[in-house]
C-alpha cells in the first residue's frame, strides 16, 4: 500500500538548423533528477518468517518491504547532446552525434544487467550498513564523459529489385566510472 513509481524531473532544450541545403545541426542540453525510488527494506522491527510446507521447514528468513525512498536515495544526469548530418550526394551522406555527459551522480543504481528494479542496501539493517561506505554519492557505474558515433551511409540503386543502403560505423567512447573495493576478511 502507498507504493508508487520513482519520480523523474527532466528539463531539456534544443537548438538546430539547417546547413545550406545539404545538412542540419542540432545541439540537446538534457538535465533530469529521479528520486522517490523503490528499495527494500529490511529491519529487526519488521520480524521474521519461518517458511513450513508439506511439513519441511525451510528455515527462518527477514521479513522485506518494498518503500519508496524518500530524497536521500537519488540518481541525477546532465549531458550535452550535438548531432548532425551532411549529404555529399543524393545517395551519400555523413551523420554523427556526440554524447558530452557532464554528470550522472547518485548513490543508487537500481539496475544492473538483466535485473531492472535490483534493490540496494539502503534501509537494509541500518545498525551494520552506513550511507558513506556501502552507499555513497558519486558517479554512477555507466557514467561516461564522450560517447561519440559516426557513420556515413551510401544508397545502393538495385533497379527493380529496390535498393540497398550500404553503412560504416566508427564508435568512439572514454573510459567508464569504476570503484575500487576490498572484501573484509
Amino acid at each position: 500500500d502507498g507504493l508508487s513509481s520513482a519520480l523523474n524531473r527532466e528539463f531539456t532544450a534544443s537548438f538546430g538548423g539547417e546547413i545550406g541545403r545539404k545538412g542540419y545541426a542540432k545541439a540537446t542540453y538534457v538535465r533530469r533528477r529521479t528520486s522517490n525510488l523503490i528499495d527494500d527494506v529490511i529491519t529487526r522491527d519488521l520480524g521474521t518468517t519461518t517458511v513450513i510446507k508439506d511439513g519441511v521447514d525451510f528455515g527462518t528468513y527477514d521479513n522485506i518491504e518494498y518503500r519508496n525512498a524518500d530524497d536521500s536515495l537519488f540518481r541525477e544526469y546532465q549531458a550535452l547532446v550535438l548531432q548532425g548530418r551532411y549529404r555529399v550526394t543524393d545517395t551519400w551522406s555523413f551523420s554523427g552525434h556526440w554524447t558530452l555527459q557532464m554528470k550522472n551522480d547518485g548513490n543508487f543504481e537500481g539496475e544492473a544487467a538483466n535485473q531492472p528494479g535490483a534493490p540496494s542496501l539502503f534501509g537494509d539493517y541500518p545498525e551494520a550498513f552506513s550511507a558513506d561506505r556501502h552507499f555513497p554519492i558519486g558517479r554512477l557505474d555507466d557514467f561516461q564523459r564522450h560517447k561519440v558515433r559516426l557513420w556515413t551511409t551510401y544508397l545502393l540503386d538495385m533497379g527493380r529489385f529496390g535498393a540497398l543502403d550500404l553503412s560504416g560505423m566508427l564508435r568512439l567512447n572514454s573510459g567508464l566510472s569504476y570503484s575500487l573495493r576490498a572484501n573484509g576478511e
